[in-house]
């Protein structure tokens, strides 16, 4: 279908997942994946190269479980700044200590 073979959507969103981890604003703070919104909107090639930007679209305190829901607008870019893949995650994340002493 493509002239080539391809790197299987999945695939691509698990690297993505893993890409968001090594940013290292999800290690120690994530508390569950709530939901998943995801578009395959071009293929990613053997070979390429990608990488994910991840903006903060917003924010939702939730005091009783500790923390509160952050929905990231999440996008897989190859090497020619191509949007191949991009969603919403919307992830509850631990509150700061500091903010968490300060709900008490």
């Amino acid at each position: 279908m493509f002239g080539e073979r391809v790197a299987h959507g999945l695939l691509v969103l698990s690297i993505a997942s893993g890409l968001a981890v090594r940013m290292g604003f999800m290690e120690g703070t994530v508390q569950a994946f709530m939901q998943l919104e995801w578009q395959f909107r071009r293929p990613v090639l053997i070979g390429d190269t990608v990488r994910l930007r991840a903006t903060v679209r917003g924010k939702k305190p939730m005091r009783r479980m500790g923390g509160g829901v952050v929905t990231f607008r999440m996008e897989v870019l190859n090497q020619k700044d191509e949007v191949c893949q991009r969603g919403n995650w919307e992830i509850l994340c631990k509150n700061r200590p500091d903010e968490a002493d300060a709900a008490d």
